[in-house]
Formats: structure tokens, C-alpha cells, sequence
């Protein structure tokens, strides 16, 4: 997996219901325009491995549908009504775009909010009446009542993007239920975690949990993936129906590498949770760690081994 500039090391761990991902297909690939380019997925990937902001679009896509794009790290995701898109690019330029549908949900159209001080300009092309500015940027995109009783929130903070079911009280989660288009295959493990297959490799949501608020403590409520067919959902255990119960994904994503060219080339998790990576880089100024076995760049391509922390917070 190679990144301009920076390899960008994508390790998922999502404590609680980790959000769905992928869509695959030539006919796909027109839903998001260039906003973002995709890696090859030698390395499990996931939505949540990105970091950025939602910037509304104002005809800057082409795509009229999609209402909020969220472009950071490799990927693009489309925000559209009742559902989201998400696109991916391999070294071999295979272009994947998966879709997620919610099943049965209400016909909601996301809506940003906290807007930032911040706006995006986009002069694409020659025709300045394409061009499209001061164009706003959201820190949170909103499908308020996706399900009755249930709000689906979207926002981004310093580890990447997260997302929250908000089941309110009466409400039933039973009703969130997803579906993929696009995606080769789809099992759960032993352990729980998801696996979604596509054209530019696998996505892995670990297994969900979930919580509640009770006199000022978190309660962890158990949550599992259930799949029928491309459609997925949660079994949600014993909780209180007159709290407020959250599914929440809570994931993290790291950057290591240097101004060269960085590659990937194999990524596993040790019994800690710690992410090992191996590749190939061409940056003198590669990120080492003290007592490591050669700390300086020998000129033609060196191999790097690392590991990083169980939570993404830095190199062990």
C-alpha cells in the first residue's frame, strides 16, 4: 500500500458498533467524484480511519445526491439520503465504491451542523461558472430520525471519524438494519468482528458494543452483529428502555512516515492489539524509535518493521 508522502498505517478498533463501509463496481465509481483517492487494501481499511470535516456540496460533485462529502487520508465518503457512500482507489487504479443503505428507515436528507470557521473554494476546469466557492464546511452531519426514535450522528475529533446510533428512550434499535451493495462477500469471525470483502480489499468492523448512562456511569451493554444476506443489524442484550442507549463506534488511525515514498506491505495484530507493519521506505526521515536495529536511511529503499501502541497513540 503506498501513500504520496506518507504511509498511512489504518488499524480499526471499534469498542462499540462500528459503522458499515463499502460498496464495489464500475457503475459505483460515478456516484463520488474525485474527491479522494483510495489505497489498495493489503491493509484492513475503514471509514473511520480518516480525518477531516463534511463540506456541503454545491454542485462541486457531480453526483446531485450527495448532499455532505468527508474526504481525508485515502477515501471519499458521499453523505446522501438514508445512506452513505464510500470510495476507494487500488495501486492497479481499480476504483471501488461501496454503498450502505439503512433498511426501512425514514426518508431522511443529512444536515450539517457546528459549522466551522473555515470555507473550500473549487475552481474545477476551465469554466469559471463550474466554479464553486466559499462553499461550507461542517464538523457534524446529522440524519435526525433515521428511525423513529433513533438519530444517526456523524462527526469527526483528533483520532478520525466516529459515528453514534442515539436510541432515545421507547425507542427500539432492533430497527437499524444496513445493507451493502457492491461488496464481494461478507462473514463474521469467531471474535465477533465483521468482514466485508471488495475488489480493493477487505474492511473489518470489530465486534459491537454498546452503553447506556446510568447516575453518571457508563453501562456497557452487549451488542452483536447479526447478518442476513448484505443486510447487517445488531443484537442488542438486556438494557434499560427508558435510558438513552448509544451505539457507538469508537476507532483510531495513526500516520507514520516521512517525506519520500512509503509502502506497505503487510499489516497484523499482535495478542495486545498492537498493530505490526512491514514495507519499504524512501524517506531519510523515516520515524525511529530508540535501540531500534538501524536508525539511519541507506539510500536505495530501506525495510521497516514497526509496531504501533494498542490504542494508535504512538511507535512501541
Amino acid at each position: 500500500m503506498s501513500v504520496r508522502k506518507v504511509f498511512a498505517v489504518i488499524v480499526l478498533i471499534t469498542l462499540l458498533a462500528s459503522a458499515p463501509l463499502m460498496v464495489s463496481g464500475k457503475e459505483g465509481a460515478k456516484d463520488i467524484q474525485e474527491t479522494g483517492v483510495g489505497n489498495p487494501a493489503e491493509v484492513q481499511r475503514s471509514l473511520s480511519s480518516m480525518k477531516g470535516w463534511f463540506t456541503e456540496n454545491q454542485g462541486q460533485i457531480e453526483n446531485p445526491e450527495v448532499r455532505f462529502v468527508y474526504a481525508a487520508s485515502d477515501c471519499s465518503i458521499g453523505f446522501v439520503e438514508s445512506g452513505y457512500l464510500m470510495k476507494m482507489t487500488d495501486e492497479d487504479n481499480l476504483t471501488s465504491v461501496v454503498r450502505v443503505n439503512f433498511e426501512d428507515s425514514n426518508p431522511v436528507a443529512p444536515v450539517g451542523e457546528e459549522e466551522l470557521p473555515h470555507r473550500s473554494n473549487f475552481f474545477l476546469g476551465n469554466d469559471s461558472s463550474m466554479w464553486r466557492t466559499n462553499v461550507a464546511n461542517y464538523r457534524k452531519v446529522v440524519y435526525e430520525g433515521l428511525y423513529d426514535g433513533i438519530d444517526l450522528v456523524f462527526y469527526t475529533e483528533e483520532k478520525g471519524l466516529k459515528y453514534d446510533f442515539i436510541v432515545s428512550p421507547g425507542a427500539d434499535p432492533k430497527e437499524i438494519r444496513y445493507s451493502y451493495e457492491g461488496i464481494d462477500a461478507i462473514h463474521i469471525d469467531s471474535r465477533g468482528n465483521l468482514h466485508l470483502a471488495t475488489p480493493a480489499g477487505e474492511l473489518v468492523e470489530e465486534a459491537p458494543l454498546s452503553y447506556q448512562v446510568k447516575d453518571g456511569k457508563m453501562v456497557e451493554v452487549s451488542c452483536q452483529y447479526w447478518t442476513e444476506g448484505r443486510l447487517v443489524g445488531f443484537k442488542i442484550g438486556n438494557y434499560d428502555p427508558s435510558t438513552k442507549l448509544v451505539i457507538d463506534p469508537l476507532i483510531y488511525s495513526t500516520f507514520v512516515g516521512g517525506s519520500g515514498e512509503d509502502k506497505g506491505r503487510s499489516v497484523a495484530l499482535d495478542s495486545e492489539g498492537c498493530a505490526v507493519v512491514t514495507g519499504v521506505t524512501h524517506s531519510s526521515d523515516f520515524p525511529t524509535t530508540a535501540g531500534c536495529y538501524d536508525d539511519s536511511y541507506n539510500g536505495s529503499g530501506d525495510a521497516f518493521v514497526f509496531k504501533l501502541s494498542s490504542n494508535g497513540s504512538g511507535l512501541v
